[in-house]
């Protein structure tokens, strides 16, 4: 049995787990070979995202993605006014970019951006991929939002 209260499709939570507050808990699983292949994802300014969680998976308290970084894709510095970032790099090599300052991350690296900071990132000469969590969940895009940046990244 699936759950599909969202546009995902999740695995039906198994008997030994329980919920706290009629809150459900989450699993998704990677299929195969597959980075998710049930899982809606977009093209954003070059990579690929896809959203693991959502704010309605999580109740608003963060959402979480899985990004795949293309060689030399550049994602320009920019800020959250209302979320802060956590990105952990599963593969390849990044480097981040806080404001004027450039750390480039092997695999394993784990960065923090607080919200209202600037931040951004540069794939090396070889793909990464990263996991993201928005904390607190307050923004849900969908593919109009991600057509909208796009096409504002053309410009940069």
């Amino acid at each position: 049995m699936t759950d599909t209260h969202t546009d995902h499709v999740h695995n039906e939570t198994p008997a030994n787990f329980a919920s706290l507050d009629g809150q459900p808990f989450l699993i998704v699983s990677k299929e195969g070979d597959s980075y998710y292949p049930n899982e809606p994802a977009y093209y954003v300014g070059g990579d690929i995202y896809t959203v693991i969680a959502d704010v309605q998976d999580t109740g608003g308290a963060f959402a979480y993605l899985d990004f795949y970084v293309p060689p030399h894709d550049v994602f320009p510095q920019h800020v959250h006014g209302l979320e802060a970032e956590a990105k952990y790099l599963l593969e390849g090599e990044v480097t981040f970019q806080f404001g004027g300052k450039d750390f480039t991350a092997p695999v394993g690296t784990f960065v923090y951006y607080p919200h209202g900071r600037p931040m951004g990132f540069t794939a090396t000469d070889n793909p990464a991929r990263m996991t993201v969590m928005a904390i607190p969940g307050l923004l849900t895009m969908r593919p109009l939002e991600y057509q909208l940046i796009n096409t504002l990244m053309a410009f940069v």
